[in-house]
């Protein structure tokens, strides 16, 4: 019986440098530059079908989006965490009754019925 293979996934590092490989040995049988990797020849096939994803052009589509060290991002301060929501506008007060009639729309049902349960 042959060994089974364990399944892996290949980094697009190692997809790229396999396509450069494959461009520059035209001459060369996918069987064997498959051996060489170490991979199936369905993968390298896959690998092959799919090489635009994987080009280093591709990686210019993604210039545009902002970098997480581009944003001014600071712990608040305690009192300033407290305050955020304080401007927000609100309409009016909630009672917990209200809180879980819109929560439990089963429940507000059953209440609108006269089927209310005492706790």
């Amino acid at each position: 019986m042959t060994e089974k293979r364990k399944r892996c996934s290949l980094s697009v590092a190692k997809k790229r440098q396999i396509i450069k490989y494959v461009n520059e040995n035209l001459v060369m049988k996918k069987i064997d530059i498959a051996k060489k990797f170490e991979i199936l020849s369905s993968t390298l096939a896959t690998i092959l079908k799919f090489k635009e994803r994987f080009s280093e052009e591709s990686e210019d589509e993604n210039d545009d989006l902002p970098i997480r060290e581009e944003f001014n991002f600071q712990d608040p301060d305690f009192e300033e965490f407290v305050t955020f929501d304080n401007d927000v506008a609100v309409c009016g007060e909630l009672t917990d009754a209200d809180i879980v009639a819109s929560v439990l729309p089963v429940a507000n049902e059953e209440t609108e019925e006269g089927d209310e349960e005492e706790f």
